[in-house]
């Protein structure tokens, strides 16, 4: 555990890591109590559904525009967007229930002007890392994916006990305020202080060799995303089918820890050459996933789930190096926002697709494309011809 004890012993690692896990429970937390709040509120869950949808449409698909314009407007942009983000969501509980289209623009708009919390984190550890060695800076990096990776499973048990706790409004208000405390204190660790090595960081647009990096970083996270919109789908489907509901979500928490081993056990390795990382462990993934083409007994589907996520977070991971080390700081936050922004559109896609192919064919059948999702983009990814290197990581 050196090298991790290294990276959060980084001056600055420790806040930025505590305030990126703040923001992220925040929006873990902030589905639940939204959509229990609005379905009571508005007598089912079709405008909940909508305006949820219309939030993480624009959330997803407008992170790298909002990423460009905090590097190039600093912290006061991430502020700007904080404040926003609260002012149009916290009033959402009590907007008036004749007018069911004003909670679903609402919730649009605050989507558009979500912070990017994940994106500003791993900008800031591109910031704090400077030139340490890889075995450092892979280790940041897999330190920072088991901590979203937790906030993600902690956030929605931590709402379902607010709800329980103080009821639907507060709670939903609780996860609002902790994305808003998180991205303030990202403002102001991430955004608000030069290195003693830069003098003044000057917008730089995603272009060349360094678009190239964040382009083959994408199509490697595109078929991930979609692998996960096909499990989170068919996973439950599967054992609502079979009568045991409950049994659907500790098989997702399985699915999870896989991949939290898989970036504990590849963050020890450090990854010297990302590119060559990067392609094998596409490939990998899609051996990985071929035990899901024939298990479907609650035990056997348990294990090849966490075989199937053992390289997932490993991935990731990678990809987030890759930008680290050929994106300069001046643009890191859009690169960042773009990577993820690919993981979740085809996610979102692959979890419409699926949704339609449960009731048509099966989740079982479901299952069966994870392998050909994984390869339509990991093949791809492998055989990208590397264009050469992005800018300094300092410019």
């Amino acid at each position: 555990m050196g090298s991790y004890a290294v990276a959060l012993r980084l001056p600055g690692a420790r806040p930025l890591f505590a305030a990126g896990m703040a923001a992220r429970i925040g929006f873990g937390a902030l589905t639940l109590p939204a959509l229990l709040v609005l379905a009571e509120r508005y007598d089912g869950f079709t405008v909940a559904g909508i305006a949820l949808a219309g939030f993480g449409l624009t959330s997803g698909l407008l992170a790298p525009l909002r990423g460009r314009v905090i590097d190039h407007r600093g912290r006061v942009a991430l502020v700007v967007l904080t404040v926003a983000f609260v002012a149009l969501l916290a009033p959402a509980p009590w907007l008036p229930s004749s007018m069911p289209w004003l909670v679903v623009a609402v919730a649009t708009l605050a989507g558009a002007v979500a912070p990017p919390a994940a994106a500003v984190t791993r900008r800031g550890w591109t910031a704090l890392l400077g030139d340490s060695p890889d075995p450092v800076r892979t280790a940041a990096f897999s330190v920072d994916s088991v901590g979203e990776e937790s906030a993600y499973v902690a956030g929605p048990a931590l709402a379902a006990l607010g709800i329980a706790v103080v009821g639907r409004e507060a709670a939903f208000l609780a996860a609002v305020g902790l994305v808003a405390t998180g991205s303030l204190i990202l403002a102001g660790r991430t955004l608000g202080r030069r290195r003693p090595d830069e003098t003044r960081t000057r917008p730089v647009p995603l272009a060349g060799p360094a678009r190239a990096t964040v382009v083959r970083a994408a199509l490697s996270v595109t078929g991930l995303g979609a692998v996960i919109g096909l499990v989170d789908t068919a996973v439950p489907a599967l054992t609502s089918a079979a009568g045991a509901a409950a049994l659907g979500g500790v098989l997702l928490a399985v699915y999870t820890l896989g991949s939290v081993i898989g970036v504990l056990v590849a963050g020890r390795i450090p990854a010297a050459d990302p590119d060559r990382r990067r392609v094998l462990l596409g490939l990998v993934q899609v051996v990985a996933l071929l035990p899901l083409l024939v298990v479907r007994e609650p035990l056997p589907l348990a294990i090849a789930l966490v075989v199937a996520g053992l390289p997932l977070g490993p991935l990731f991971v990678t990809c987030f190096l890759l930008v680290d080390r050929d994106v300069p700081l001046a643009a890191a936050t859009q690169a960042y926002a773009w990577v993820t922004t690919a993981g979740n559109a085809f996610g979102a896609l692959a979890m419409a697709l699926a949704g339609v192919l449960v009731d048509r064919v099966g989740a079982g059948a479901v299952l069966m494309l994870t392998p050909l999702a994984a390869a339509l983009s990991g093949i791809p990814a492998a055989l990208w011809t590397r264009t050469g290197r992005g800018a300094p990581r300092q410019a």
